[in-house]
């Protein structure tokens, strides 16, 4: 994936390749209309499996499109578990390690559901 992007990135450098990509992606500032980003819905399902042969799966959803509306919630409620609810010293931290409980406690108040069983 990492390879794929860079060679994204450079392609889109060219004159002939970025002339291309103009026609099909939309322009800066366009984005889905406020009826889609409303009734616009997501749906994940992450399946996870330890070295002990443990296996569980994690369903999450939620109403809106999933590009903005899901993303601004995720991103303020994220703020907002880092700056009120996080205690310690710090240091390089996943969101899960840092935020974990708060911040799916939040999600949850803003209409974003999880759902986890084993498999």
């Amino acid at each position: 994936m990492s390879v794929g992007l860079a060679v994204g990135e450079r392609a889109l450098e060219v004159g002939p390749a970025r002339a291309l990509a103009k026609r099909f992606l939309p322009a800066p500032g366009e984005g889905p209309s406020k009826e889609r980003r409303e009734t616009g819905s997501f749906h994940v399902r992450i399946l996870g499996k330890t070295a002990g042969n443990m296996s569980a799966v994690c369903n999450i959803s939620g109403d809106g499109d999933p590009g903005y509306t899901g993303a601004a919630k995720m991103l303020v409620e994220s703020a907002f578990a880092l700056s009120r609810d996080v205690r310690g010293a710090g240091g390089v931290l996943t969101p899960a390690s840092c935020m974990g409980d708060a911040l799916v406690a939040r999600l949850r108040a803003a209409g974003i559901a999880f759902d986890v069983a084993r498999a």
